[in-house]
């Protein structure tokens, strides 16, 4: 228990206890006022837990031989939350508390009695069932339920001492869980670098539904702690839906917005596959984006890389005005003169860059494979207008060249292109 949450609160109170004159204990009731403190849990766990005042009220029952929480209440992060459980110890041959089992309740409101809403994110419910082991340090979690309205999380499994850490083993499911839940709960060790980006990256979105399972014995959870080793496959499984998400992914650019997916993870690797969304330019115009996938490796690195490849669709003008936003200019670099052009755009894009801020110069990658359907220009050469253009052109880092047949003044024509400026990218 040391080892899973050290309790740091300073408390005073008044304690009744009623004794036989065969010294049995007949009744026992304590009231107890805490002060400012933390519960402080693993750094690879979970944040400390500050707590800003409390009052517990205990009470001792004889005949279940059990202590009852009611009435009691926590002032925790601006929230008041109401606190009410059963702990029942258990008592070995030689009358020493072996195991100790414990049903605990929380319930919170949304800003109750200060007039505001806490946000999406706000945990308004917690139970939790179990049975602490003193002699074999082991807790077993039957139940633990955390939820924040109709979102959230439901999970058992086991912590057991022994080794350089305790291990963890962990299963449950999520419910449409809001990104601003997911990062109050996300664990540090599972995918540290990966879990900062998402912060930093995703401002909104939900997991519609999913599963996870954590398999973490000491002696992986230790060099895993202490040398940053990688974590093994299976160690960490994670299956879920995402939908709703509004994803940051180059600076300067418009976000990705109504994406839904899946997302997979498995000890060192991370992907999402099957991306829908949309990204939207300064003018309101959408691009669609189908198809799309991002393979995250290495999630226990300093610096984890990031492979996306996606599908996008839309017309010439909405591509061009994102291209040439800063710090691309990928249309003033190109030469190229957008004035009175009109086609039907499809890429294939294909972008790998380090999850980190402020990238090196260089290290991001991007390769496009564009096709041009039914381009036309009004002006395109001497006054001649380019009507019927299908053009497949590549992009990469280096610059672009392509081409495909068009009529130039109604007649056929072939055109070729290239213009080897590099783009400004990152």
């Amino acid at each position: 228990l040391s080892d899973l949450a050290k309790v740091r609160l300073p408390l005073s109170g008044r304690l009744d206890l009623e004794i036989s004159g065969e010294g049995a204990l007949k009744s026992a009731n304590a009231e107890l006022s805490a002060a400012a403190g933390r519960v402080n849990f693993p750094d690879f766990l979970s944040q400390p837990l500050q707590v800003q005042e409390g009052l517990l009220r205990l009470k001792w029952d004889p005949e279940t031989k059990s202590v009852g929480i009611s009435d009691s209440s926590l002032l925790v992060a601006g929230a008041h939350a109401t606190v009410s459980g059963r702990i029942v110890p258990h008592w070995d041959e030689n009358n020493r508390v072996d195991t100790v089992r414990f049903e605990l309740n929380s319930r919170s409101s949304h800003g109750q009695g200060q007039g505001q809403d806490m946000g999406p994110g706000f945990i308004d419910r917690i139970d939790v069932t179990g049975t602490a082991s003193v002699a074999q340090g082991r807790v077993d979690l039957e139940d633990l339920l955390v939820m924040s309205g109709n979102s959230g999380v439901r999970m058992r499994g086991q912590f057991v001492e022994g080794g350089e850490t305790i291990s963890i083993a962990l299963s449950g499911r999520v419910q449409n869980m809001p990104v601003e839940m997911l990062r109050t709960l996300w664990s540090p060790i599972v995918a540290p670098t990966t879990r900062a980006w998402v912060g930093e990256n995703i401002p909104r979105g939900r997991l519609t539904d999913g599963s996870f399972v954590i398999d973490l014995p000491s002696d992986v959870l230790g060099p895993a702690l202490r040398e940053k080793k990688p974590l093994p496959e299976g160690s960490v499984k994670v299956n879920m839906n995402f939908a709703d998400v509004t994803s940051n992914y180059y600076e300067g650019q418009p976000p990705f917005e109504n994406l839904g997916g899946k997302i997979i993870i498995n000890g060192n690797q991370m992907a999402l596959t099957s991306l829908q969304g949309i990204v939207r330019s300064a003018a309101n115009q959408v691009i669609k984006v189908e198809d799309g996938r991002m393979d995250i490796s290495e999630l226990a690195a300093p610096v984890s890389q990031g492979d996306f490849q996606v599908k996008l669709s839309g017309a010439l003008g909405t591509f061009l005005d994102i291209a040439d936003r800063e710090p691309l200019r990928f249309v003033t670099n190109s030469g190229f003169d957008p004035k009175g052009a009109r086609s039907n755009v499809s890429m294939n894009l294909r972008v790998q860059l380090p999850l980190i801020s402020n990238r090196p110069k260089g290290s991001t990658k991007i390769k496009a494979d564009v096709v041009l359907n039914g381009l036309s220009v009004a002006n395109a050469a001497r006054g001649l207008p380019l009507t019927d253009g299908n053009l497949r052109l590549k992009i990469d880092n280096t610059g672009v060249e392509g081409g495909g047949p068009i009529e130039l003044g109604g007649v056929p024509a072939k055109l070729e292109w290239a213009r080897w400026t590099a783009p400004n990218i990152g």
